[in-house]
């Protein structure tokens, strides 16, 4: 039982990191796009590759608390 806490502690702060990257990458596109009115495909990229990780995880969560609460 340890073992599972300490491998959620990790997932959890595994997406918590990208959480994080997601958010300051929307905010950088925000940001930028105020500032030069344009896109910046680098940024936007990012965006994109954050939010599409976050999303999988949340994914990943919806199914371990299911899965969880059904056992």
């Amino acid at each position: 039982m340890p073992a599972v806490a300490i491998l959620l502690s990790i997932f959890g702060l595994y997406v918590g990191w990208h959480w994080k990257l997601m958010h300051r990458s929307w905010q950088d596109v925000s940001r930028v796009k105020r500032l030069a009115k344009g896109q910046i495909p680098e940024l936007t990229k990012l965006r994109s590759h954050h939010t599409v990780k976050a999303f999988w995880f949340f994914v990943a969560v919806v199914v371990i608390i299911v899965v969880a609460v059904h056992h």
